[in-house]
């Protein structure tokens, strides 16, 4: 953020109430969009897809340029309360007609394996208890259509 502000380029904003991805910052820069991404891999690749996907969609002219989020049922707990939103990574399933996501195993910011397999990413809401297993969650798919 020092860096940018010395150059002179306007912050729009810095950190977003995500985890993994809450270090983020968008600036303009002599009327060109800068993405500062957390240091963290999980998180740089999180807030990449979350924030800077759609950005870079719309830039390239596509007019339907929003990540499609569906509703999926969680395939396995999710024990703490959760103050801030929640991005999980995991994988997608079908059963019985019904999406599933399966949450992917060892999980951290600063670790970069969890997202190799991974063609989902599950959202907590921010304030949300505890989840059991089969709650219902919105999700976003890496690779849409």
């Amino acid at each position: 953020k020092g860096a940018l502000t010395r150059i002179g380029a306007d912050i729009l904003f810095w950190k977003v109430r995500m985890k993994p991805g809450m270090a983020f910052i968008a600036a303009v820069y002599q009327g060109k969009p800068i993405l500062a991404l957390s240091g963290n891999p999980s998180a740089a690749a999180v807030s990449l897809f979350m924030l800077g996907r759609p950005l870079i969609r719309r830039m390239s002219g596509m007019k339907d340029y929003q990540t499609k989020e569906l509703k999926v049922k969680m395939a396995d707990a999710f024990p703490k309360n959760s103050p801030s939103r929640r991005m999980i990574p995991g994988t997608l399933e079908i059963l019985d007609g019904e999406a599933w996501i399966v949450f992917a195993k060892k999980q951290g910011n600063g670790m970069l394996n969890p997202m190799r397999d991974c063609e989902i990413l599950g959202e907590i809401e921010a304030g949300s208890p505890p989840l059991r297993k089969g709650s219902i969650i919105k999700a976003y798919r890496f690779f849409d259509r």
